[in-house]
């Protein structure tokens, strides 16, 4: 029993009715709760057990248990939807319901309609979920202080108060502040009109640009700003505005890799265009013009920001020691893509051995002449450990007797 609790199913009865068997396995899975003899599923003790192990055990109570207030709170603490399964006297009893609450705000949603209407449960509710203030009473949704108390925990609150304080337009600035998730999609046109609005809008969400009036999409300070928060607001600006170099250099260093993977044959021939896009973004280099990968500074850059770039460049800085050596730095994986003589360089290869990310099969890539070097190979164990391949084992073990000594201690 102790392997399997879920064996307790296929038990004969006198075992699912053994209070010590039972007690042993809902301790361990109090989902077994559902199994265990009719007379042992209203012992308090092991009702208890269960849902401290697991609150969802609380659907296969008794009623008795689920009416039991400490056996509820004990469920609801863990798992907050399982009010759900409680008596109706406690889903009217204020602490059971602020404990599922404080767990997840969707329990919010079993409570009855007497608490559905008090301020500070709905607030508790709101603070972890803001759709769980669809199911507040409509004195509440109408509201202004709760309303905007709400929003203050989650702007999607504010989708399910009355209509009217969507054009309320203090709500709306607390609705949009970072992290909220309020968008001007659900608001009334006038405030979509509102420059404040606007700005602190895409400030907050750069694709909120998509919503906000047609005239403030060619306003050059608003589309700053929310390709600053999110480069490819960019598509969502006027025409002027994706035309503007200072606004698409902007929008580039905030998202290289989208702007590229975008961009026509020019802009991808542009070099500030691309310097720019792989110094976010060193992938963004498979995407740049044919003789932009041959640009030195531009491959630098990209292989700085992500090592895994130098197979976008052309042949001779595979070759190139400074590249490689800056890519391996970067990661241990772009040696994959290293000319074959450099992978014969020591300091390449340790750098490269140096890196946290670091994969199997990296020794297929080291030439077999460093393959006797100690410190080579005392990190290529570190690597693999027990796993290391029998091939380099055998190889370490011809050039380096000692090592077996080694290996055998590890």
């Amino acid at each position: 029993m102790a392997q399997d609790v879920w064996a307790l199913q296929y038990a004969a009865e006198v075992l699912r009715a053994d209070r010590d068997i039972v007690l042993a396995a809902v301790a361990q899975d109090g989902r077994v709760f559902q199994f265990v003899a009719k007379e042992l599923k209203a012992d308090t003790d092991v009702g208890l057990a269960a849902v401290v192990q697991n609150g969802r055990a609380l659907q296969y109570a008794p009623r008795e248990l689920r009416g039991n207030r400490n056996i509820v709170l004990a469920a609801v603490s863990q798992i907050g939807k399982t009010l759900q399964h409680a008596t109706e006297a406690l889903r009217a009893d204020r602490e059971t319901v602020l404990a599922a609450v404080a767990q997840d705000g969707e329990a919010f949603r079993f409570a009855t309609k007497a608490l559905r209407a008090d301020r500070d449960i709905v607030l508790a509710a709101v603070a972890h979920d803001g759709e769980a203030f669809q199911f507040a009473t409509k004195g509440l949704k109408a509201d202004r202080n709760t309303v905007l108390a709400a929003v203050a925990h989650s702007g999607r609150a504010l989708v399910h108060a009355a209509v009217a304080f969507r054009e309320d337009k203090e709500i709306v600035l607390v609705a949009m502040e970072e992290g909220r998730n309020y968008s001007l999609n659900w608001s009334p046109n006038a405030l979509r009109a509102d420059r404040e609005v606007a700005l602190a809008a895409v400030t907050m969400n750069g694709f909120e640009l998509q919503f906000v009036a047609e005239d403030f999409q060619a306003d050059r300070e608003i589309v700053i700003a929310a390709v600053t928060k999110n480069g490819p607001a960019l598509m969502f600006a006027a025409e002027e505005c994706r035309m503007d170099r200072d606004i698409v250099l902007t929008a580039v260093a905030q998202d290289g890799m989208t702007w590229i993977k975008n961009a026509n044959e020019l802009a991808r021939a542009d070099r500030q265009f691309v310097l720019t896009a792989v110094r976010q973004n060193g992938m963004a280099l498979s995407y740049a013009a044919e003789e932009l990968k041959a640009d030195r500074e531009i491959v630098l850059a990209a292989v700085k920001q992500n090592g895994l770039a130098l197979q976008f460049a052309v042949e001779d800085f595979k070759g190139d020691r400074e590249i490689v050596f800056v890519a391996s730095v970067q990661t241990g994986r772009a040696l994959y893509h290293a000319a074959k003589t450099l992978r014969a360089d020591r300091e390449i290869v340790l750098a490269a051995l140096s890196v946290d990310d670091c994969c199997a099969r990296l020794h297929e890539y080291i030439s077999m002449d460093l393959w006797g070097d100690r410190e080579v190979v005392f990190r290529l164990i570190d690597i693999y450990g027990d796993k290391l391949p029998l091939n380099l084992l055998f190889c370490f073990m011809q050039r380096n007797f000692d090592l077996i000594l080694y290996y055998k201690d590890e």
